[in-house]
């Protein structure tokens, strides 16, 4: 006698007409009108609902991949009549090889009554989450939220239909995809995004590297078509100047434009062009250069202000405080300030 359950996990196909009289072209003309309506309006609107900041491109910029967040989600809850119950929320002690950490799951179910859909989903987020430790401190309860967070992002992404779009989809519901932020894995904004201006410090350390590479100020201007160093772009500066320490070699046979002829001025005198008036003697000190790395991650945003106090707080003040330096990086030993530039490869 076959019991229930062997009749449960007995797996069996049943057709309650032949498949050649459900394919039919009245079928056909249906999904066909289905998914142009699904591709052309029911998308763009979903899309509509949300801005740019609500997405973030986890891919390249000629490769991207983007992800709805969740303040984008959760724009998308009413319209679609979206809700949930209190979700069960658990905490996983885990350990490996590189120690204790933990995790909070949160699962549940959730309904979309325009969609006439519903489903079970999972939220996840650790203590090792690569964005959390790549800004420093973080709370407990900033895991759990994140996983709270991911909950909501997996299931309306997922009963709405909407992971992944493409470039063109989001132009069609009249977002500018070159408006959403990419990141990388340690929670940075990608250079190429970065069109703020360069720092002063970013000048200086340039017309530094120029001078002791005998290269002139105005090889510079001509090769990358600038009036003045004050127009150089984050996301432009690394090239520039691996450019100018690499002697200014031209990428390609080019014509005396892009020759590295040091100007006259170039030997005694910063850039006329430039607000900032700087006369190195040479290549930067060490502790130079790591004023100015330190400096240039403040600039870019990377790290904060108050996370770098806080770090120097924590490691270079005395208990009592008589004496501190957690106001002013140039009180920092050399020693220190190299501590503080290693700190920051991880931020």
């Amino acid at each position: 006698m076959t019991t229930a359950l062997e009749r449960i996990d007995r797996q069996e196909i049943v057709e309650d007409a032949p498949i050649e009289q459900i394919i039919t072209d009245e079928f056909i003309s249906k999904l066909e009108k289905a998914s142009e309506l699904y591709q052309n309006r029911y998308l763009p609107i979903c899309f509509k609902l949300t801005n740019e900041a609500d997405w973030v491109n986890h891919g390249r910029h000629d490769k991207p991949k983007f992800s709805l967040q969740a303040s984008g989600a959760e724009k998308l809850c009413t319209p679609l009549g979206i809700v949930w119950d209190r979700p069960l929320v658990i905490k996983h002690e885990r350990s490996d090889d590189n120690g204790p950490f933990y995790e909070y799951e949160v699962e549940g179910i959730v309904k979309c009554g325009v969609l006439r859909r519903w489903g079970w989903f999972t939220g996840n987020c650790s203590s090792r989450d690569q964005f959390f430790n790549a800004r420093g401190r973080f709370d407990e309860g900033d895991i759990r939220k994140a996983a709270f967070s991911n909950w909501i992002v997996n299931a309306v992404t997922r009963m709405a239909g909407i992971r992944n779009p493409s470039m063109e989809l989001l132009k069609k519901a009249g977002l500018n995809p070159d408006k959403v932020e990419s990141i990388d894995y340690s929670g940075r904004r990608t250079p190429e995004q970065d069109t703020t201006l360069i720092s002063e410090a970013q000048r200086k350390r340039l017309w530094a590297i120029a001078k002791s590479k005998g290269v002139g100020e105005d090889a510079v201007k001509q090769k990358f078509g600038l009036a003045s160093f004050n127009e150089i772009k984050r996301g432009d500066y690394d090239h520039i100047v691996k450019w100018v320490e690499d002697g200014a070699k031209p990428e390609s046979p080019a014509g005396p434009a892009e020759t590295a002829t040091p100007s006259p001025s170039a030997a005694s005198e910063a850039p006329a062009g430039d607000t900032f008036h700087f006369t190195p003697p040479g290549e930067p000190t060490p502790t130079e250069k790591l004023l100015i790395r330190i400096q240039e991650h403040l600039d870019s945003g990377k790290v904060g202000q108050a996370s770098l106090t806080r770090y120097l707080h924590t490691n270079f003040c005395d208990k009592a405080h008589k004496e501190p330096v957690c106001d002013d990086v140039k009180k920092l030993t050399l020693l220190q300030l190299q501590a503080v530039s290693a700190w920051l490869t991880l931020v």
